[in-house]
């Protein structure tokens, strides 16, 4: 995982994200430089979605898009 522009997490932005997407519900672990699943043995679509959303907010939460300025 890295940042918008580029750089790896380090350290502390991957425990900051796994707080975050634990806040929104989900269940994460620390990996090298991102989060690990946990994976269960059976999903559901529905409980796959649920997870994905959860992820996707700890990201937004901690690594925000980057403004229309800035992609031109």
């Amino acid at each position: 995982m890295t940042h918008p522009d580029g750089r790896a997490l380090a350290g502390t932005d991957v425990a900051d994200l796994v707080t975050r997407i634990r806040h929104a519900g989900a269940i994460v672990h620390p990996g090298p430089s991102g989060i690990q699943l946990v994976p269960s043995l059976t999903y559901s679509r529905a409980e796959v979605a649920e997870l994905m959303t959860c992820v996707e907010e700890g990201l937004d939460s901690l690594l925000p898009a980057p403004s229309l300025a800035a992609r031109s």
